[in-house]
């Protein structure tokens, strides 16, 4: 939505569902409107990515330095 690429992430419903869609124009002409709006997102995506990295990390296992020798 912000960089015109490809979608990150994709949904299926387990019932039935009402499908509101927003192009990409008018989200920027809300967040515009309603600065308040992109303040919240960018919020969400910062956790968000906090977050994954975290994931990320814990998955990760430590390294000393010896263990490049």
């Amino acid at each position: 939505m912000f960089d015109g690429e490809r979608r990150s992430a994709s949904a299926i419903a387990d019932g039935p569902v009402r499908l509101l869609r927003l192009d990409r124009q008018d989200l920027f002409e809300v967040m515009e409107e309603h600065p308040a709006i992109a303040v919240a997102i960018c919020q969400t995506l910062s956790r968000r990515i906090r977050e994954l990295l975290d994931e990320r990390l814990d998955a990760t296992p430590l390294r000393s330095p010896r263990d490049d020798d």
